[in-house]
């Protein structure tokens, strides 16, 4: 038999848009987009990568690193198996879902008997809490009788426990520890482990817990953040989970192991007093997401976007009727003033040791703000607003000192740079989203591309001339 050559595929360039909703898409009914929300692919990353135009819904630039770094760590699919897989042994981490109930008249199958459910005791998806599950009141499921028996080696032994949905009242992963009997149905995944790598199992669900997980589960996964919010099974596996050998720092992040083992494996001993005192699981919580940042080596800038993510991006991507997400309200002084410093520091590490620079609004209306970098020497003044000037002034003064008009009635949501002295003035929409400390690193990012471009090209024309 001959076999065709598989078609070459073209290679080429298109422009993808992923714009957000807004206000307008509640009140006006129509799709704001911005050029922030605009990146190039190649046709042949789409074709090499099926999730590619979902990675891209809220990464940029900085984002993309960190997605970058993250995914070329060890996953859980390195030391996990399916349920249904080979290879298995008494060594081997192995994975699967709960049982299916047999409901009498809806089900079609005939009832199959399991020797678990039904005697032990029986865990539903509502009364599931993080990192461990008090057993002492839950009772049995009615009926041995089930339509599918599910994973049953996860119902016994030491385990991980994990629900597909994400809990959208607290935006977090849920994972336990688990080593009494207990069974659930097929909503809830769970981890078989062999009792010798206990606290491997620990430390992965302490990392599972963490808003670390969260923010790659949101941009590598499927559904989460564009469907349902959910991590299927096959998602979970592609999460990162390297052992400390695999990451630069091996002593810290050892340490940070053997406190996060810690963690873990205190709750499971006293849990009952834990959730008895005030704002203790978030405590708890915050402790395990600085640990797994420690742990992964993430640096202060990349702890920021996963801070910003989780407490804005994540909780807005899919606003419900009758919702105000927080990243649709206007910025305040506050926003813009954490912005203007983080845009600041960012673009100093790209210029020249000397140089300093200071931000100020120099106009905004209802909408619009008119942000101004200066060069401004060894001293970086404080940011200001100047409430003085009205925003059309402040963009008639730019036109004539640019040479062309900068039209005040906007189509798109601008993102406008103008460079004028020494000084570069950014016209930006006054949400929320675009004054979040992340979207200033990638901002930053951008601007300074912008800068080495115009250098090169400068200095291309003095060759010439």
């Amino acid at each position: 038999m001959i076999q065709s050559k598989p078609a070459k595929i073209e290679n080429y360039e298109f422009a993808y848009w992923a714009p957000k909703a807004d206000l307008n898409l509640t009140i006006k009914r129509f799709v704001t987009l911005s050029p922030a929300d605009k990146m190039m692919l190649k046709s042949r990353e789409v074709h090499e990568d099926a999730l590619l135009f979902k990675h891209r819904l809220w990464l940029r630039s900085p984002e993309s690193k960190l997605f970058a770094y993250l995914s070329r760590l060890p996953k859980i699919s390195d030391k996990v198996h399916t349920s249904r897989g080979k290879n298995q042994s008494n060594k081997s981490w192995i994975i699967g879902q709960g049982y299916q109930p047999f409901n009498e008249g809806r089900s079609a199958s005939v009832p199959k008997e399991s020797g678990k459910v039904g005697t032990y005791p029986n865990l539903d998806v509502k009364e599931f809490t993080a990192i461990s599950v008090q057993t002492s009141n839950l009772r049995p499921w009615p009926s041995n009788e089930v339509r599918r028996r599910g994973f049953e080696n996860g119902f016994e032994g030491t385990r991980i426990i994990m629900p597909r949905g994400v809990q959208t009242s607290k935006w977090r992963l849920r994972a336990a520890f688990v080593e009494k009997p207990l069974t659930f149905q097929d909503i809830i995944q769970a981890i078989s482990v062999p009792t010798s790598d206990r606290k491997d199992a620990q430390l992965l669900t302490a990392i599972l817990n963490s808003k670390l997980a969260l923010w790659f589960a949101f941009h590598g996964t499927a559904s989460f953040g564009a469907d349902r919010p959910e991590v299927k099974q096959a998602e979970l596996l592609r999460l990162p989970f390297p052992s400390p050998s695999d990451l630069s720092d091996v002593n810290q992040a050892e340490d940070a192991r053997l406190k996060l083992i810690e963690i873990v494996e205190e709750y499971q001993k006293s849990s009952n007093d834990i959730l008895n005192a005030q704002n203790a699981e978030a405590v708890l919580l915050d402790r395990i997401d600085q640990l797994t940042y420690v742990y992964f080596g993430l640096t202060q800038n990349e702890i920021l976007l996963i801070e910003d993510a989780a407490q804005f991006i994540i909780p807005s991507s899919q606003p419900s009727a009758g919702t105000f997400p927080t990243i649709w309200k206007i910025s305040d002084h506050r926003d813009r003033e954490k912005y203007s410093k983080i845009i600041s520091k960012r673009l100093e590490k790209w210029m020249n040791p000397q140089d300093v620079i200071s931000l100020s609004l120099v106009a905004k209306n209802l909408d619009f703000g008119i942000l101004k970098l200066s060069l401004t020497g060894k001293q970086r003044a404080d940011y200001s607003e100047d409430n003085e000037v009205s925003f059309g002034e402040a963009l008639s003064r730019l036109s004539d000192a640019v040479g062309q008009p900068v039209n005040e009635n906007f189509v798109l949501l601008p993102n406008i740079r103008l460079f004028v002295d020494s000084n570069l003035y950014l016209i930006k929409p006054l949400q929320k989203r675009f004054w979040l400390r992340s979207t200033a690193l990638a901002d930053a990012d951008e601007i300074a591309l912008e800068l080495e471009s115009l250098d090169h090209l400068n200095k291309a024309k003095e060759i010439v001339s």
